[in-house]
């Protein structure tokens, strides 16, 4: 896990290891890895392999499809904003500031979805080291 870690966010230790138990916190609400069963630890080094190349779809010839990569973080929007205890009415806000349409569904801009997937990130990390 380690090895994949310093892979996966080079350069600064302290924050691969502050984002690497957020990572474990969020998928499987354990703090070390040493607590997950084998499934969960085939599912992390997936995961873990997935963020190293970027998770990004492929087409069958090998190129990144759009569609998939809009497909994939509205996923993740979707699965950021269900992990939050906020109103519908402020969730559709920070939909509406970020991508300028109250529901993920309609937008389909990646850097927009990615900005919204990074502000979602920051809100849920923010409240569970917060403990709100």
């Amino acid at each position: 896990m380690h090895i994949l870690q310093k892979e996966i966010w080079p350069g600064d230790p302290e924050r691969a290891e502050r984002l690497y138990r957020e990572m474990l916190m969020f998928n499987f609400g354990e703090r070390s890895a040493a607590d997950l069963g084998e499934a969960e630890l085939e599912e992390l080094v997936r995961i873990m392999e997935d963020r190293k190349t970027g998770g990004r779809p492929r087409t069958a010839d090998g190129r990144r499809s759009r569609d998939a990569r809009v497909e994939e973080l509205r996923d993740l929007a979707n699965d950021l904003k269900n992990a939050l205890a906020w109103p519908e009415k402020r969730l559709r806000g920070l939909v509406y500031k970020i991508c300028g349409v109250s529901d993920i569904a309609w937008c389909s801009d990646i850097k927009k979805l990615d900005g919204l997937v990074k502000a979602l990130e920051n809100y849920l990390r923010d409240e569970f080291s917060t403990g709100d």
